[in-house]
């Protein structure tokens, strides 16, 4: 992925020949991604918490969403060590 900004202390510039409509486009996409992340999240945990509710926390779906869940967990962990 090439960078479309420079980063200079705490301050971010767009780099030479790169137009802010496309840098917004990259930085909406980037916000799309998160918020998607964020809802995945709370449907994995809501399915989690029914699963488990029915007892059926020793099940293969039970499982798979464990591991979805850890996976977004790091995933929003990373990305916020980077925004605000």
């Amino acid at each position: 992925m090439d960078r479309y900004t420079n980063k200079s202390g705490n301050e971010y510039t767009l780099n030479a020949g790169v137009n802010q409509r496309d840098a917004l486009q990259r930085l909406g996409k980037f916000e799309d991604m998160y918020d998607a992340l964020m809802h995945e999240q709370h449907t994995i945990v809501s399915k989690m918490e029914a699963l488990k509710a029915e007892g059926k926390s020793d099940t293969a779906t039970y499982k798979q969403l464990f591991a979805n869940r850890l996976k977004n967990t790091e995933l929003l962990g990373k990305i916020s060590i980077f925004i605000d």
